[in-house]
């Protein structure tokens, strides 16, 4: 006796990860129409576990979309992409998940390490990689100065390679 399964397959088919954002594209294969209803997608921080993306889409979607918006997810941070909805086949109905995939972002590509450090400055080595993204960015190195909290920034681009402040 051979045995047909009715699962639904969920199949990605482009995916696009960077250091803050990502885009999924996810094929949904129904033939024997057993989801039933609407699919929750969530997307969550593993690190946290704080759910930071959630959408429902249309169970009898052909393909489904995963777009964060731009900032929305941390660098270098794995994160869990789950399709959860309802399966339903002759007398057998129950919530199941139908898709979970990690996906790791991008790390920023920036880093920044303490050189040296005396009463009156600081210097610190930047290093940027060549696939990284950000052309620039603000430093903000707080002082104390006659009992003050004071903040200073400081712009850096891929230009810079040693900054000392004084």
């Amino acid at each position: 006796q051979v045995t047909v399964t009715k699962n639904p397959v969920f199949k990605l088919i482009e995916a696009d990860v960077t250091a803050n954002k990502m885009d999924l594209i996810i094929q949904v294969i129904d033939t024997f129409k057993v989801i039933d209803g609407d699919l929750n997608i969530s997307v969550t921080n593993m690190k946290t576990a704080t759910t930071v993306y959630t959408d429902t889409v249309a169970g009898d979607s052909a393909s489904i979309t995963v777009s964060t918006a731009m900032g929305l997810l941390e660098p270098d941070t794995n994160y869990i992409v789950s399709i959860v909805g309802n399966y339903h086949d002759e007398e057998i109905s129950y919530e199941r998940q139908y898709f979970q995939r990690v996906f790791k972002t991008e790390t920023l590509g920036i880093k920044l390490t303490k050189d040296f450090a005396s009463t009156e400055s600081l210097s610190f080595l930047v290093t940027m990689d060549e696939k990284t993204y950000v052309s620039s960015f603000d430093l903000e190195l707080w002082r104390i100065n006659d009992n003050k909290l004071i903040s200073e920034f400081i712009s850096i681009s891929k230009l810079d390679v040693n900054l000392i402040l004084g």
